[in-house]
């Protein structure tokens, strides 16, 4: 289900998310621009920029079961 625009996103914790991607769970995008994911981002996240997500989420994310927990970095 879609969370309304005005409602803020639900966060993850590090253990949370440590746990989801040990047993396969999540997949994990990186939003940020294309610069900054090959100047680092955590190892096994998909890249897709924040302005190609409604022109590419469905063909790089078609398993619309698997939870998909994005970041565009912050607070470390």
């Amino acid at each position: 289900m879609p969370i309304p625009a005005s409602h803020p996103a639900p966060s993850v914790s590090r253990e949370e998310l440590r746990a989801k991607m040990r047993v396969g769970t999540v997949r994990l995008v990186d939003v940020l621009p294309r610069d900054s994911f090959l100047g680092g981002h955590i190892p096994g996240a998909l890249h897709l920029p924040l302005g190609d997500i409604p022109l590419r989420a469905r063909q790089v994310l078609p398993d619309l079961d698997t939870e998909i927990i994005a970041y565009c970095g912050g607070n470390t």
